[in-house]
């Protein structure tokens, strides 16, 4: 099989071929199921069939840490290889799932284990993103006071706000503590009655 194996998953995998790459995979001698790019191309084969199992499999592709073979696909060719291996691997991942338009549940079990491997502000706001869409005000609520990055954790408080006002829950708004964030609550409450501040 050499490395052409992989050649045929990607050309499946691009042209969503899914089924058909979920059977050339299956063919593979039982010596390439615990390589994490068979994992990893199993994982995307079962996106839409089986999004649970590929949840796992994605997971445990980078259980025991990123390869080079790995690092290589998942790899942009814009990214200065200067980012985590990991970080990167997830990234990937995630634009995969936004692809096929994967349940936020999902994306957010795959978002929490990759936060629990990498610090990124971006990650932490896309799971703030993801649990106010569920309405689990405060599960983006605990998300959103993690955000390392200042910039991105007032833009998702000045959105939080929002959402909470348009939807009418005063009283939930009124029962986070919002430490250390007040002035900019207040802010967000005057922009969404009255308009910006200048």
């Amino acid at each position: 099989w050499g490395s052409s194996w992989s050649l045929v998953c990607d050309l499946l995998l691009s042209n969503h071929q899914y089924l058909h790459a979920q059977t050339y995979l299956s063919l593979l001698p039982s010596s390439y199921h615990g390589d994490r790019l068979y994992q990893f191309y199993l994982a995307h084969s079962l996106l839409l069939s089986d999004p649970d199992k590929s949840c796992d499999l994605f997971i445990g592709a980078v259980a025991m840490g990123m390869n080079e073979e790995l690092y290589t696909y998942c790899h942009d060719n814009d990214d200065d290889g200067s980012c985590d291996p990991l970080l990167v691997y997830y990234r990937k991942v995630i634009s995969l799932m936004e692809q096929v338009s994967s349940p936020p549940d999902h994306v957010i079990r795959i978002v929490v284990d990759a936060l629990k491997l990498v610090n990124d502000s971006v990650l932490q706001s896309l799971l703030f993103k993801l649990q106010i869409q569920l309405n689990r005000y405060e599960a983006a609520y605990d998300a959103m006071v993690t955000i390392t990055d200042n910039s991105s954790r007032m833009d998702c408080l000045r959105h939080f706000v929002a959402v909470l006002i348009d939807k009418h829950e005063w009283a939930r708004l009124c029962g986070f503590p919002f430490s250390g964030m007040e002035d900019e609550v207040w802010r967000s409450q005057y922009s969404c009655y009255y308009g910006n501040i200048e």
